[in-house]
């Protein structure tokens, strides 16, 4: 999807993305967050929730993977292919992916899937 950023631009987009994510933690503080290399592991009481991701496996982009009823998934593809895709390596758990790094994210639609995954997983939590 895209050609790799510059090294510039990937440092620019991943500081915007990083305050936008820093501001949509600020929303649900009942979200924990883990710095592993330039990732973020995103839980909920030890539940995955989400994973903020920066060149991952030096693919030179910026993405999040969250957790995502499929049904919802295929829609969010549908309607902003720029943004959404599948995750082909996580089986068959429920998740999408969202490039954060072009000009045309779906910032409002990647928020609602975050708090979808922190509900899901509250109740999952409750549920234990």
């Amino acid at each position: 999807m895209g050609d790799q950023l510059s090294h510039t631009e990937l440092e620019r987009r991943d500081a915007f993305a990083r305050r936008w994510l820093n501001d949509l933690l600020a929303a649900h503080p009942d979200v924990d967050t883990e710095a592993v290399g330039f990732h973020v592991k995103l839980t909920q009481r030890g539940k995955w929730i989400g994973w903020y991701m920066r060149d991952h496996h030096g693919d030179g982009r910026i993405s999040m993977v969250l957790r995502c009823e499929p049904d919802r998934r295929h829609v969010l593809e549908a309607v902003h292919p720029e943004t959404f895709g599948g995750v082909p390596y996580v089986g068959k758990r429920p998740r999408i992916g969202a490039w954060l790094d072009h000009d045309a994210v779906a910032w409002d639609s990647i928020e609602d899937v975050f708090a979808s995954a922190v509900r899901a997983t509250a109740a999952k939590v409750r549920a234990r």
